[in-house]
């Protein structure tokens, strides 16, 4: 069973593999997230995915 924090994750990574075709806003009004929210995870993201400076 999923935390509720994962199906969070989920939604926001739902969003980002369809905000091409159907744009942000509407996505996430249709899972049920805040797009502030979405942006930040998304921000985040990225930051993680980027490889140690050294």
């Amino acid at each position: 069973m999923f935390r509720q924090a994962d199906a969070l994750v989920i939604r926001f990574q739902f969003v980002a593999d369809h905000e091409c075709r159907h744009g942000v806003k509407r996505l996430c009004t249709i899972v049920g997230i805040a797009r502030f929210g979405f942006y930040y995870w998304r921000a985040r993201a990225v930051g993680r995915r980027r490889p140690p400076k050294g």
